[in-house]
């Protein structure tokens, strides 16, 4: 129960935090690393602000995968989202059957 409380009050001070930042700052996009909590926090700011967001996908693609609660905030996010970021293929191909009309991008699809 306590880590419950934890995670509450974690989240609501990530929330503050970046409402002061994106006021103080004025940035032109909303960038989150990782689709939970970051990108949550991006997608309510975004809606708070109107500043556009953006959200890179790493390997927390699986989570997407197996559970019906992450699939549900994950096309809640890329829905809004202006771009995704994929790390890989799969987590690419994983964001698509998730919300296919999702903008994804997948940078890293050469050798070098």
């Amino acid at each position: 129960m306590h880590y419950h409380l934890l995670a509450i009050s974690y989240f609501i001070s990530y929330m503050i935090k970046c409402l002061i930042v994106i006021k103080r700052e004025k940035p032109d996009i909303i960038h989150s690393h990782w689709f939970i909590p970051a990108g949550l926090i991006g997608h309510i700011a975004s809606i708070l602000t109107g500043v556009p967001h953006v959200v890179s996908v790493y390997s927390e693609g699986f989570l997407i995968k197996d559970h019906a609660i992450f699939r549900w905030l994950a096309k809640m996010i890329f829905k809004r989202a202006k771009a995704v970021i994929a790390i890989s293929q799969s987590i690419k191909e994983q964001i698509e059957n998730v919300y296919p009309e999702a903008e994804v991008v997948y940078p890293c699809n050469r050798l070098f």
